[in-house]
């Protein structure tokens, strides 16, 4: 199985001023010893290219996954499942500037069989994803990396 990484932990994993920094370094060496691989998307590399250069990133202990026609399609119906609940609810959907390529991500790991995680710290994507847990069954969860690899996975070390 794998795992996603979100644009927020590897911002948190290559800033070392970066309060989750030690967490994101934690998960990083656990994935790395284990049999998951660790996949990112070309979105999240677009992402960090706007605040970092494409040459910082661990690329080479990375599975690269493209964003393809699938992940579109899918992108689009959970846009619709998002917008459609909001309007029969009447709530007020207000997006954040970094909806688009949250949902994009989350389209990926849905999409991909072997995805079966999603790492991130971000609780704007925490909250999203819980949105749409609610709407559809989702095929992934989400792995909070504001707590410790060792407390997700119950490892002592």
């Amino acid at each position: 199985m794998s795992t996603l990484l979100d644009t927020d932990f590897l911002f948190r994993l290559l800033n070392e001023r970066d309060s989750l920094h030690a967490q994101a370094i934690g998960y990083y060496s656990y994935y790395l010893e284990g049999i998951q691989k660790l996949c990112l998307s070309t979105i999240s590399v677009a992402e960090y290219a706007t605040a970092g250069t494409v040459g910082q990133l661990p690329l080479e202990d990375l599975h690269l996954l493209p964003f393809n026609i699938e992940h579109a399609a899918c992108y689009g119906e959970l846009f619709g499942l998002l917008m459609r609940h909001h309007e029969a609810t009447r709530t007020l959907f207000t997006p954040t500037p970094t909806l688009g390529d949250d949902l994009k991500l989350l389209a990926q790991a849905q999409v991909e069989k072997d995805i079966d995680g999603f790492l991130t710290a971000d609780e704007s994507t925490i909250s999203l994803y819980i949105q749409l847990q609610a709407l559809t069954h989702l095929t992934f969860k989400i792995i909070d990396a504001r707590k410790g690899h060792q407390e997700t996975f119950g490892v002592l070390f």
